[in-house]
């Protein structure tokens, strides 16, 4: 190396001999000096960190719990209290379903959807109840009449703890009352409520009144008046089931505010008595009102709610 005085400047600045320069092009300090370079190796060390396999960040995994079966044949002629068997399982997200018993165990402790679907035909008719451990939480009834092929759903929104036993088993006896669980800490928008007795001749649009609560966290549901009022916004799942018999038939609306959401009708033939149930997803603000109504016009006779099948209403948040 040499001192070389540069312009007018009295400063001494090193400038490398040929060869130096030479040597230094060839080291990673020497091509980041070169003009135009340094951003372009700045780049490519920045793309080669992204996408270095140190640096990934591991995927997110969350713990689903989900599971679906249904029966493999027709159970033969069920006269006594029976805890029924779905035996095919199609879905077991955290292996709580237990195909050889028909009882799911709860994996954890938290807010639950169960639904059951049940069909029957040729004057065969059941009540089955929704249990958890030795406690009744919803209960559907379905009789065909004398030539009829229907199914019925039965749709729980509930509290369950780790450990409990839920299964579905045909009625007995009368269902006991049960005290409600206890809303869990954390902040959960759900409720499940039922009609407390069948409600006599409706003829004209009337809100129903779902009086018996068995979940309701968030309190946004209002058993006297049958309307949920949610607690914050969000996009929620509503589903509805009403019972008729006896050549009665009613529509049945799911109104927010004083938009309908969702509708069905359900027609009983003579001496049929038959559920039907409406689910609607949609978008509610905090502070809107939820609630099921009769039509305007089609309604006829009784809406059923007794001990061997519930008309009822249920809803929850998504998260």
């Amino acid at each position: 190396m040499h001192i070389k005085k540069v312009g007018t400047v009295n400063r001494n600045v090193l400038v490398p001999t040929e060869d130096e320069r030479e040597k230094v092009r060839t080291t990673e300090g020497g091509v980041l000096r070169q003009p135009g370079v340094k951003q372009c190796i700045r780049s490519f060390m920045k793309q080669k960190r992204l996408l270095s396999p140190t640096t990934l960040q591991p995927p997110i995994t969350s713990k689903n719990i989900a599971f679906y079966a249904y029966m493999s044949k027709s159970t033969p002629s069920i006269s006594i209290q029976y805890p029924i068997a779905f035996d095919i399982v199609k879905t077991n997200n955290g292996n709580g379903y237990h195909a050889s018993t028909g009882v799911f165990i709860a994996p954890e402790t938290g807010i639950y959807v169960f639904t059951w679907t049940i069909r029957e035909y040729s004057n065969c008719r059941h009540s089955t109840q929704l249990m958890v451990n030795n406690a009744a939480i919803g209960v559907i009834h379905v009789d065909t009449g004398s030539s009829g092929d229907m199914s019925g759903t039965g749709v729980v929104v509930t509290h369950v703890n780790t450990g409990d036993d839920v299964y579905v088993r045909t009625l007995l006896l009368p269902v006991a009352t049960t005290t409600p669980y206890p809303s869990p800490a954390a902040k959960i928008v759900a409720f499940y409520a039922y009609m407390s007795a069948t409600i006599p001749s409706i003829t004209g649009q009337s809100t129903l009144v779902f009086g018996v609560s068995k979940t309701n966290d968030g309190n946004g549901y209002h058993p006297s008046t049958g309307v949920f009022i949610a607690p914050e916004t969000g996009v929620y799942v509503f589903t509805w089931t009403i019972r008729e018999y006896d050549s009665c038939y009613h529509s049945t609306q799911l109104m927010v505010n004083t938009e309908e959401i969702g509708i069905i009708h359900l027609h009983s033939v003579s001496g049929g008595d038959f559920v039907g149930t409406g689910v609607v997803v949609t978008d509610v603000n905090a502070g809107d009102d939820v609630y099921v109504r009769t039509h305007a016009s089609w309604n006829n006779c009784y809406i059923v709610s007794t001990t061997s099948g519930r008309s009822s209403f249920a809803g929850w948040k998504l998260s």
